[in-house]
């Protein structure tokens, strides 16, 4: 939805935003459970989203809580959740959360317009 906001000046999609700014900057992985696994991707995902959306505040937010409590020593992004229902890989790295997570900080430090990809 922010690529079509943005590519077709799709203006009156704009209230989209509003659903990836949650309460939480890490949502559950299931929100009617909302005690359970966090997904970190999810969040990474809205994180470019919001820069996308030109909502730098509130994407610095969520990228500031996932490089606080939950990247490794290493540099890989904890803490996703891959298919709930099943319980596959519910607290793990996936890559297409350091991907994405990588991607929203080159648009913070200006290394990449968000809109390129």
């Amino acid at each position: 939805m922010a690529d079509a906001v943005h590519r077709l000046g799709a203006d009156d999609l704009a209230h989209v935003a509003r659903h990836l700014i949650a309460a939480h900057a890490v949502p559950p992985a299931d929100e009617t459970r909302p005690r359970g696994p966090l997904d970190t991707s999810a969040a990474a995902i809205s994180a470019v989203a919001l820069f996308k959306l030109g909502r730098r505040e509130r994407a610095v937010q969520v990228l500031q809580e996932l490089l606080r409590s939950h990247l490794s020593s290493d540099g890989r992004l904890l803490d996703g959740c891959y298919d709930l229902t099943s319980g596959t890989a519910t607290r793990h790295e996936l890559i297409w959360g350091d991907y994405f997570l990588a991607y929203a900080l080159a648009a913070l430090t200006g290394l990449i317009d968000p809109h390129e990809i």
